[in-house]
Formats: C-alpha cells, sequence, structure tokens
C-alpha cells in the first residue's frame, strides 16, 4: 500500500470529507492519505479523480463563504479567490518544473508525485478554507499568535532550496551522453523556466497574503489573528510540499 502524506482538515462545513483527514499541529494543514494502488498507472489515476473532488469541495466551499459574509467581507474574499487561483497556477507551473527536472533521469515513482503534487495543493486550500468558513461561521476561533506580519521565509526558502538542488551544479553531466536523456543544454533552457516560474511564484504569494489581509481587515478584530493563523498554516503546509517535490 502507498502512503501519500497529503494535506488537510476536518470539517464542520455541510460538503463531502474524508474519513482519514485530522489535524494535527495549529502549524500546518497535515493528514496521512492513502491511496490503495500498487501501480504507478493507478496511482496517478487515483490522485487526478481526487482532486477533482477537491476542487468541488473548494467551490462549495468558496460559496458557501460568500453567502456568509457581508459586503465588505465578501468584496475581499473575491478579490482573494482572484489572488488564489493565480497563485495555484503559478504552483502547479513551478513544482511541475521542479518535478521534471528532479525526475529527469528517470523513474515511475516520479510519475506519481507529479501527479500528486497539485493534489495536495488543492487539499491545503480546501482546509484552509474550512478553517475560514468555520472561523466566520462562529466556530474555531483558536487563539494564535499571529499578526498580519505573516512569515514568508519558510516557503520562499523551499523555493530556493529546491531551485538549487535541481540546478546545473548537483547535476551528473555524464548522464547525457545516453541521449535518451536529451542534452545538457535542453536541461538548462528547462532550468531557466523553472527559474522563471519560481519567480513569479514568490511575487504571487506575497499578493495572496496582501489579499488575505484585506479580507482579515474587514473581520472583527476578535477573530482576525486567528484568520492571520490560516495564512500561515497555508503557507507552512506548501513549503512541505515544494520540499516534498525533492524527495526520491
Amino acid at each position: 500500500m502507498l502512503i501519500f502524506f497529503l494535506t488537510s482538515c476536518t470539517s464542520n462545513v455541510t460538503t463531502p470529507s474524508i474519513s482519514e483527514n485530522k489535524q494535527t499541529a495549529d502549524n500546518a494543514y497535515t493528514c496521512d492519505y492513502k491511496c490503495d494502488s500498487m501501480t504507478t498507472g493507478g496511482i496517478i489515476e487515483w490522485a487526478i479523480k481526487m482532486q477533482e473532488k477537491e476542487e468541488s469541495r473548494i467551490n462549495v466551499l468558496t460559496t458557501n463563504l460568500l453567502e456568509l459574509s457581508d459586503q465588505n467581507t465578501s468584496k475581499a474574499i473575491k478579490k482573494e479567490i482572484i489572488a488564489w487561483n493565480d497563485l495555484c497556477t503559478s504552483l502547479d507551473q513551478t513544482t511541475s518544473q521542479i518535478l521534471k527536472l528532479k525526475w529527469w533521469f528517470g523513474g515511475s515513482y516520479g510519475n506519481a508525485v507529479k501527479a500528486s503534487t497539485p493534489l495536495e495543493i488543492r487539499f491545503i486550500r480546501r482546509a484552509c478554507l474550512d478553517d475560514d468558513y468555520n472561523l466566520l461561521n462562529g466556530h474555531n476561533a483558536q487563539k494564535s499568535s499571529y499578526d498580519n506580519k505573516n512569515d514568508i521565509d519558510i516557503i520562499e526558502c523551499a523555493v530556493d532550496s529546491a531551485m538549487s538542488q535541481v540546478s546545473m551544479a548537483n547535476v551528473d553531466s555524464s548522464l547525457f551522453e545516453y541521449k535518451y536523456y536529451g542534452t545538457l543544454e535542453e536541461y538548462e533552457q528547462c532550468f531557466n523556466l523553472c527559474r522563471n516560474d519560481a519567480a513569479k511564484l514568490k511575487f504571487q504569494i506575497k499578493k495572496w497574503l496582501e489579499a488575505r489581509n484585506e479580507v482579515a481587515l474587514t473581520l472583527n478584530k476578535n477573530i482576525q489573528k486567528t484568520y492571520y493563523n490560516h495564512n500561515q498554516k497555508t503557507i507552512n503546509s506548501l513549503s512541505k510540499v515544494i520540499y516534498g517535490c525533492l524527495a526520491d
């Protein structure tokens, strides 16, 4: 049995839930998620189907959030949704390029990781929206030390670490003697594209946090710190996904 360590949390919202989901430390969204397939093809098919389910859950939660919010908060949430969609696209592009470089020289497990990474990203989003909904609905107003100065160093460090590991300095150039793997120049071109994507990702992270902070400013001060905590949990969780791209 293959186990992916994906991210999510339990939900009190009337949307589909995953029984394996569990909320642990308050600094990240984490869960053990099991895929029963023993084949790469089966894992990929499972991941794609689960991603579709999570996207559907995200849409339901988003609608519920907008219906629950007052006019000012709803307006800010709509901007946050746009910012997240831009960030999600950037995350998909960057992690896809990192994984392409990481598994440049083959390995069937790499295909499974490539399929599961977008699923992890959507788990994180759904978990964050779960927390947002419950907070705005009067539940789970946990004590939090976070303010609007969320720490993004952790995710920027993860991106930089990933880029360092797949850089030319860490590639065995002798492997390019086998034409099956392409050329060193092709690898370098892919790396340069990945580096550009990584720079855009850092920008989109900041834009998303700005949008989240705008939402927070429309909320009661008693729950603002908890809302900021959702931001940080998301950042921490996304950092784990990026580091996970480097695992063998």
